[in-house]
């Protein structure tokens, strides 16, 4: 996830609202905390213009 960030310098406000979930969320899979849901990475994806798989490393 942080080198999806990297890669477009997409801010954790911008991501949080274009997925629907809240801004401490991102912040948690940020630090580790929490991991998303496989329907949460298919949101991720979609906003990072990447294949799911790409966030699952297979």
């Amino acid at each position: 996830l942080h080198e999806a960030f990297n890669e477009t310098h997409m801010s954790v406000e911008d991501l949080a609202s274009s997925i629907g979930v809240g801004e401490n969320t991102v912040k948690n899979w940020l630090k580790g905390k929490t991991m998303p849901r496989l329907q949460m990475i298919r949101k991720l994806a979609s906003a990072f213009d990447k294949k799911a798989s790409w966030f699952l490393d297979i």
